[in-house]
């Protein structure tokens, strides 16, 4: 049904910017680093 879809779809997209969240961090950390 479309919404499992949309539920699916949600999930992956908080999980995906969850991600780049902690990436940007860690690449904010590393960058703090080695200045």
């Amino acid at each position: 049904s479309p919404t499992t879809v949309r539920s699916y779809v949600s999930e992956i997209l908080a999980h995906t910017g969850c991600k780049s969240r902690g990436q940007l961090a860690i690449t904010a950390a590393r960058a703090g680093i080695t200045q």
